[in-house]
């Protein structure tokens, strides 16, 4: 067999079986005879409950927590239909520039956060976070006017910042690249169920209208709150920084799956990943073009969210259902959305893909389901529209996230182009909160119309991307024939090159 395909066998192989087939080749490196006969004492069977274990310890915290930052970044929709607007005496454009400042903090401060985490470790960095922004959606249940909504809504920005990239980040460190997508997907599903939960939660505490002297869309804050500070305390139990700190795996365990998170060629070694942060991480991670070019493919998945997010209840609502129907009519396209949002991630890592995964759904999905709700005046064609269109927009997602941290083996410079993809991309979140105009109902030409542009984007770039990263990955294949002795060379060295290593291919 050639050497670059053996190279790519061992690259790929997730249980130590795969390796059989590998003729011509002496299998992976072991530091150890001891770490030797671990790994080799691991089947498919044993290797897969290895990973369940792992699963269950760690997507729970995330989940739960990144359920609870959607809700409350989204529970001011709930409210406005519950009577926010008219008791504060909002005007559309009052609440269209409390959505948007909550961005101004939100966007530009998550790439620091996934440093910051870095520095005070997940175990500490993402449960303090979650009390400090709990604290904020309390306070806002007590807002009496414009301009309270506004300082609560700008420093619920700045610590729900450091959440979803704080957890991909933290993730991406437990699993292969190849696994991480499914994973990201199980906790970032929470918030399609966060968009069903809303909208139930909000219909049963709008009942709670004049308890304590306080209207429904208070209480809709503040019990929010509250749940967010408890979960955010309790999660601090939950959450773990590696496998030789977390308590629930064994001796044993925590060798092989030490090794087998080094099975990837060129992924950047121990110590590289814990040197002290330099600037060339920083260049790397902050100004390489395909960081702002992911920014701005991500953007066709975070406008269709967040103009969902906002306004899924006021576009139910116009379609003639009540205000409390309306929340609860809201909650099953966010399940169908989940359901569609974990299957299609899992396919993505089985496959080793990304491209097809992420147009698949917004073309089959998002384009028709928006064309459906632009399209018609219809009540059940366009509710079957948003069906559709939920399913295009929460899909991608996942891979691509994964994408992005699939593609840097330094973790520091994995980390900081997490941050920036995640917290630029959520400027998506900007747009839609102008698109969906009152005067636009009930069709909301613009707000379909711009969402539905936003994902063309989206797919037009991922195949431009996709095909780029083959090209690249051919050319490293090409060189590899050419001069087999980088086979031989020091592993550690050629993790310094990073990217240049021609041992790393990119995933596409």
């Amino acid at each position: 067999m050639k050497s670059v395909e053996v190279d790519q066998k061992i690259a790929e192989a997730t249980y130590v079986e795969d390796l059989d087939y590998i003729t011509g080749s002496d299998g992976p490196v072991f530091k150890s005879p001891e770490q030797r006969a671990v790994v080799e004492s691991y089947d498919a069977k044993r290797v897969s409950r290895l990973r369940w274990k792992i699963d269950r310890h760690l997507i729970p915290a995330c989940g739960v927590l990144y359920l609870l930052c959607f809700l409350d970044r989204g529970n001011i929709g709930n409210a406005k239909i519950a009577g926010m607007n008219k008791e504060l005496g909002l005007s559309s454009h009052q609440y269209s520039v409390i959505l948007t400042v909550f961005f101004a903090t939100y966007c530009t401060v998550e790439a620091p956060c996934n440093i910051l985490l870095k520095m005070l470790s997940a175990k500490v960095f993402l449960p303090l976070i979650a009390v400090l922004w709990g604290v904020c959606v309390l306070g806002m249940g007590f807002a009496k006017n414009y301009h309270h909504l506004i300082v609560l809504r700008i420093l619920l920005g700045l610590f729900e910042a450091g959440l979803m990239p704080g957890c991909a980040y933290y993730l991406s460190n437990w699993y292969r690249p190849t696994e991480v997508s499914y994973r990201i997907a199980l906790y970032f599903s929470a918030a399609t169920i966060a968009g069903a939960f809303s909208g139930i939660l909000a219909w049963a505490i709008m009942k709670m209208d004049g308890i304590g002297g306080l209207a429904g869309w208070s209480w809709i804050f503040i019990l929010e709150g509250l749940l967010t500070i408890t979960v955010g305390v309790l999660c601090y139990f939950f959450i773990y920084n590696s496998p030789k700190t977390c308590g629930f795996l064994t001796d044993e365990e925590i060798t092989y799956w030490e090794w087998h998170l080094q099975q990837d060629a060129g992924k950047s070694n121990e110590e590289l990943d814990n040197e002290p942060l330099q600037w060339k991480h920083i260049k790397q991670g902050a100004f390489h073009w395909r960081v702002w070019y992911m920014v701005i493919l991500s953007l066709g998945c975070t406008v269709p969210i967040y103009s969902f997010s906002y306004f899924l209840p006021t576009i139910i609502n116009t379609l003639g259902w009540t205000a409390s129907t309306a929340q609860l009519m809201s909650a099953p396209p966010y399940i169908w959305a989940c359901l569609c949002t974990i299957v299609v991630s899992y396919f993505s890592d089985k496959y080793k893909n990304r491209c097809f995964f992420i147009i698949g759904p917004m073309l089959f999905c998002g384009i028709v389901g928006f064309s459906m709700a632009l399209g018609q005046d219809k009540t059940g064609v366009t509710y079957a529209g948003v069906f559709l269109a939920c399913a295009g927009q929460y899909a991608p997602w996942p891979s691509i996230v994964s994408w992005n941290a699939n593609n840097y083996p330094n973790s520091h410079t994995r980390g900081i182009a997490m941050g920036i993809q995640i917290g630029f991309a959520s400027a998506g979140g900007i747009i839609a909160s102008f698109i969906y105009r009152s005067q636009d109902s009930p069709r909301f030409t613009l707000g379909h119309s711009v969402v539905l542009g936003a994902t063309v984007l989206g797919m037009i770039l991922t195949v431009v991307l996709a095909l780029y990263l083959r090209f690249v990955n051919a050319k490293k294949e090409k060189y590899c024939k050419e001069h087999p002795e980088v086979y031989n060379e020091d592993p550690h060295e050629l993790a310094k090159l990073d990217e240049a290593n021609p041992l790393f291919r990119y995933i596409y």
